[in-house]
């Protein structure tokens, strides 16, 4: 372990009808598995993106602060596992045919520091993440000179999405 912290910026997302609970239960369960979080976002309230016919999502990005390791793939895989095992706890089912459908809770990396991972099961930065304002409008709320590990703004990923803010509803 190195003396400096990474920063992880998680996007949580929820379609229940209990969704605000969703998400506080998901970070207390990361705060439990060890994750603080340094600072969230407010929750918005997002159109679903590829799958239309459910519940609109409530969504905030959480950056938590990891400890600086030598291994950085290993580390974020152990992350992904236990956002995973977050997950299973909190009751997601994943269903096969409707891969956007919806969900008690979904708890994705998006960023992690400049790491740039490209595995079968993990890809980080978030694959989908430049095309998603539900997860860049409160990325830029809690880090508004967040950057991509190649150097792009996020804001300029933003401006390059056809959106709209209405206070915390996001229609896309």
């Amino acid at each position: 372990m190195h003396g400096k912290t990474i920063p992880l910026y998680v996007c949580m997302g929820s379609n229940t009808d209990d969704a605000e609970e969703y998400l506080d239960a998901a970070e207390a369960h990361l705060e439990k598995a060890g994750l603080h979080a340094a600072v969230r976002s407010r929750t918005y309230l997002t159109e679903p993106q590829d799958d239309k016919d459910q519940n609109w999502f409530r969504n905030r990005v959480v950056r938590f602060d990891i400890p600086g390791c030598r291994d950085i793939p290993a580390a974020a895989h152990a992350l992904l596992t236990t956002l995973k095992n977050t997950e299973n706890s909190l009751g997601r089912k994943r269903d096969p045919t409707r891969r956007y459908g919806p969900r008690t809770i979904d708890l994705d990396i998006l960023l992690l520091g400049n790491t740039v991972l490209n595995d079968p099961d993990l890809v980080i930065p978030h694959p989908r993440m430049a095309r998603r304002a539900f997860a860049l409008i409160p990325l830029l709320e809690i880090d508004p000179a967040c950057r991509m590990p190649d150097g792009t703004p996020c804001s300029e990923l933003l401006s390059q999405i056809k959106y709209v803010l209405d206070n915390t509803k996001i229609f896309q």
